[in-house]
């Protein structure tokens, strides 16, 4: 589906059963005779109270396993105020904001399995946009009881809002998720990120006296970036006490204004989407070269994650920050090890590692492709 989906998903499972042709559903593209085809577009669910509450017990199998709790994924709004240059959630779900009436998330959250421990995570963009619907959500959680554990995306206003995030605090706000993105202030201008490197950190101050974790979220390779701002930004997570992050290389997403700019300014190397996952260099930076980038980026992770630095949570009891710390490193360790071929072919050519890669993938397609298809398990008698 091209946006929102849930206008499209009913015709499009009557196409798949030969009910109805592929052309008469709204809001999707296909592949016909070699030849991209676009329905017309599908309107934006403007009142999220018409959708449905989730029924969780038909994703059997389907929730994530946490280290300690089950995690539960709860939408209660969409749309963005903001106009971030690298991202693409508002060509998707558009700036205004839209969302759940505190009732209808209550309902949702009244549906979440409660025979296991559980973890929710609210994955909207930005959570607390509308301040007031936000407190009235953390009171309603308090007055049902809820026994989970929660998690959120939000931005670092929240840090300037004690009010709020005390409320959220009691109501079981274990994690923030904040798209920190830079230290480069030259950087969060050119992302239009409207915060400052002293309110990041007073922000992350805010948070850990709220007695909250932090996942930071940084995004590598501006305009202005150098090698030596992806090595500062590692010294940052450190002294700031994040206790878990993400580094990013920036990706020209289609739909977003860095992708038109890099786009007309013949800096893209490949229009292989599979590629664009935040973990490979798909343009050609200013400040340094596409191979320092990319392994710059993951030699910041294994910075951060470091066995000592995984090994310190753990001596300090600290067995979440721990579990998660080692995770993260393994995860590191496993894509540098998948990535061999990938990473020696990149320093002879960049664009010749990005097209060997994406053969590659685009043989183990064709080969799952092919492959039979498991038999459902019958349950026995």
């Amino acid at each position: 589906a091209i946006g929102e989906g849930e206008r499209s998903i009913i015709p499009l499972a009557d196409a798949l059963a030969g009910k109805i042709p592929l052309s008469d559903v709204p809001g999707i593209a296909f592949m016909d005779g070699g030849k991209m085809v676009k329905t017309p577009p599908v309107q934006p669910v403007m009142d999220l109270d018409e959708l449905p509450s989730i029924d969780f017990s038909l994703l059997e199998g389907g929730l994530q396993r946490g280290f300690f709790s089950t995690v539960v994924p709860v939408m209660t709004s969409r749309g963005c105020p903001f106009n971030c240059s690298f991202c693409a959630v508002t060509k998707m779900f558009g700036h205004r904001y839209r969302f759940r009436s505190p009732a209808k998330v209550i309902e949702d959250l009244m549906r979440v399995p409660s025979d296991s421990p559980q973890h929710v995570f609210f994955y909207d963009d930005h959570f607390t946009v509308h301040k007031e619907r936000t407190a009235e959500i953390m009171e309603r959680m308090r007055s049902e009881g809820f026994r989970f554990t929660w998690s959120a995306q939000v931005r670092t206003e929240l840090g300037r809002d004690a009010k709020l995030l005390k409320l959220m605090k009691k109501a079981g706000l274990e994690t923030v998720y904040v798209g920190l993105e830079s230290i480069n202030p030259e950087t969060l201008k050119a992302y239009n990120k409207q915060q400052t490197v002293e309110q990041m950190q007073d922000s992350l101050k805010a948070f850990h006296r709220a007695g909250v974790r932090v996942h930071g979220m940084f995004v590598f390779g501006s305009d202005e970036d150098t090698v030596e701002t992806i090595r500062q930004t590692v010294r940052f997570a450190r002294r700031t006490r994040l206790e878990s992050l993400q580094f990013m290389v920036l990706t020209p997403l289609p739909g977003s204004d860095f992708y038109q700019r890099v786009e007309a300014e013949g800096r893209l190397a490949t229009k292989y989407w599979a590629l664009f996952d935040g973990h490979h260099v798909t343009y050609e930076p200013r400040r340094m070269t596409p191979y320092e980038l990319q392994t710059e980026t993951f030699k910041a992770m294994r910075d951060f994650y470091s066995l000592w630095d995984c090994s310190k949570s753990l001596l300090k009891m600290k067995f979440v920050d721990a579990a998660i710390r080692f995770y993260a490193r393994d995860l590191v360790k496993t894509w540098t090890r998948t990535h061999t071929r990938y990473l020696d072919d990149f320093r002879s050519s960049w664009r010749s590692a990005l097209f060997n890669l994406e053969q590659e993938w685009r043989k183990r397609l064709v080969a799952l492709r092919s492959a039979p298809a498991p038999l459902p398990a019958i349950p026995a008698e």
